[in-house]
């Protein structure tokens, strides 16, 4: 698996960089606009503990980022893992939202 990394905060690319050796590509981005990443590229993609630092408009344009980078169609996947919270990310007007 050739996997790369994305991550705004330098101190964390290194972190990365130290303990995963075998790393396809190691890159500083923003989540937000990964606009130098073709659409397509990727087979998958994962985002742990992340979204929960951002408000949903957010949350929603990273998920397009993730959608639009990730290959179309079954042969792509998302993994999106976030810490429990009291709020609901659910979208808006979702009866299981209190």
């Amino acid at each position: 698996m050739r996997i790369t990394a994305v991550d705004i905060s330098l101190p964390a690319l290194e972190s990365y960089r130290r303990n995963n050796p075998g790393a396809e590509a190691i890159r500083h981005g923003d989540i937000l606009h990964l606009d130098d990443v073709a659409g397509g590229s990727f087979d998958g993609a994962y985002n742990l503990g992340v979204v929960e630092h951002f408000t949903q408009d957010q949350i929603v344009q990273i998920l397009r980022e993730m959608g639009r980078t990730v290959k179309a169609g079954r042969e792509g996947s998302h993994l999106l893992a976030s810490p429990a919270r009291h709020e609901c990310f659910r979208a808006e007007g979702d009866p299981s939202c209190p």
